[in-house]
């Protein structure tokens, strides 16, 4: 008998192929549910296998990749200016990689952000065969991030300001910067003329868009006249993907000859009414951004609140008589807490440290670091006010240095919000006023010393009224 008819290929135990088909089943199940897609590369660093349910975030599909390189379709690296270079050093020496993040267009133009992780695959022999990991978007991620950082980039323009024309043209070209508009323009409420002025503005270095906003200073705006005369009407932000194909327009041309067609404008508003409106302009045509959009009603609001509050202190400061520059007003530090009111660190550079031991100086909550003023009610008064997350202006408050000495502070703040309405803490500003404070306590020392003496009917009893009013003034 022929041995090779006897002769039967060994066949893998059915238990083995079970598992083997099970594991493949779990596989496929965490891909598809997962956030996340698998990928796989040749010895090259082409895509051989893209799978995952996301993987066609964005509108491109998975054959779309295979075959291609990662720095392919106009793929850009976050950070390492842009180049590729580390990138591929890193894969030529097969090392393994972790949280690579790169940008790239998406199938409507916009940009996504991908996190990606890999590392290298050998045989049995040790030979490379490529690369195989995962990846993510963190598109929305990144944007809030951007969002946010915004939100703290105008906070600053305006705390750090010396006059409220530099503040309100900081915070216009920080918004353009960061969100790439070609221009921006604050146009004030005239309340008694019923008409919205030119305020100020900022631009990228354009002869054209300069002329433009020259030529905008002259312009005036009633309620519903125009955009900008739309929303300061409504009080609702609107933005118009092209301004020369909207019949709402007005000075169409001139918008054309600058180069301009996308804009957004958006209410500045204090105590819920609108104050200004703000409006940035693109060279190109922009379709709306929801996330802008939500972060510009915040933006609104800070800019509001200090407009008000500029022109309101600069009110009194007409009214006494006094002249300060906006230097002495502007605020020594910039704060911040968790949803716990905990004290929490900042990137922001400040003149001046808070007045607070250097032990105590994050991770607390303001009423758990030792303090000379307020009193148990001030503190409980302060403490109702956070977990109403109602504004605060003005809290005073005392602690001793690490040099032993009283420093007076004076605080303000708002509480801060996400976009779903979720609280997630207070930011704000404050100054040291103890000089101000020393002042108070001499010139009441001293009326009260005065009314003593007018008051006593001897040398013996004045001296003596005056003993006793220093004693109880200072204890």
């Amino acid at each position: 008998m022929d041995a090779r008819k006897n002769s039967k290929k060994p066949k893998r135990p059915r238990d083995v192929d079970e598992a083997q088909r099970e594991w493949e089943e779990r596989f496929q199940t965490l891909i598809e549910l997962s956030s996340e897609w698998y990928w796989e590369q040749d010895q090259n660093s082409r895509f051989t296998l893209v799978t995952g349910s996301t993987v066609g975030h964005g509108g491109i599909g998975p054959e779309k990749f295979v075959g291609t390189f990662r720095w392919d379709r106009g793929a850009v690296p976050v950070g390492d200016g842009g180049s590729w270079d580390p990138h591929k050093a890193a894969l030529e020496a097969r090392q393994p990689f972790t949280d690579f993040i790169f940008k790239r267009p998406d199938s409507k133009g916009g940009l996504r952000y991908i996190s990606t992780s890999g590392e290298p695959v050998f045989d049995d022999k040790a030979r490379f065969r490529g690369y195989r990991g995962i990846a993510k978007d963190i598109t929305e991620t990144r944007r809030a991030q951007e969002l946010l950082a915004l939100e703290h980039a105008v906070n600053r323009c305006l705390a750090e300001a010396d006059s409220l024309g530099a503040a309100l043209k900081a915070a216009i070209r920080a918004v353009c910067e960061t969100e790439g508009w070609a221009c921006g323009r604050y146009l004030r409420v005239d309340e008694k003329a019923g008409v919205l002025r030119f305020g100020e503005a900022w631009s990228v270095p354009d002869a054209r868009i300069e002329r433009y906003l020259e030529e905008s200073r002259a312009a005036v705006y009633g309620p519903g006249v125009g955009l900008v005369g739309l929303v300061w009407q409504s009080g609702q932000p609107l933005w118009v993907p092209d301004t020369s194909k909207d019949t709402r327009t007005m000075r169409k041309n001139l918008a054309r000859e600058s180069g301009l067609y996308g804009a957004v404008f958006f209410p500045v508003l204090s105590e819920g009414k609108t104050i200004g409106v703000l409006t940035f302009n693109s060279r190109e045509v922009r379709e709306p951004d929801e996330r802008l959009l939500q972060a510009v009603r915040v933006i609104g609001s800070q800019i509001g609140q200090f407009v008000q509050r500029m022109q309101a202190e600069e009110g009194v400061r007409e009214s006494e008589g006094r002249f300060r520059s906006l230097t002495d007003l502007s605020s020594d530090f910039y704060w911040e807490t968790d949803a716990e009111h905990r004290l929490v660190p900042t990137r922001y550079d400040r003149k001046r440290q808070p007045v607070i031991p250097r032990g105590d100086r994050s991770g607390k909550r303001r009423w758990e670091v030792p303090s000379t003023r307020p009193d148990d009610a001030g503190w409980a008064a302060h403490r109702a006010t956070l977990e109403a997350h109602l504004p605060f202006r003005d809290f005073e408050l005392a602690r001793i240095d690490d040099n032993g000495v009283e420093r007076h502070l004076s605080i303000s703040g708002e509480p801060v919000f996400d976009a779903a309405g979720v609280f997630k803490g207070y930011r704000g500003v404050g100054k040291e006023i103890t000089e101000r404070k020393r002042a108070e306590k001499l010139q009441a020392l001293e009326h009260a010393v005065n009314r003593s003496l007018a008051g006593a009917d001897s040398v013996t009893a004045a001296v003596r009224a005056w003993i006793r009013v220093v004693c109880e003034t200072e204890g």
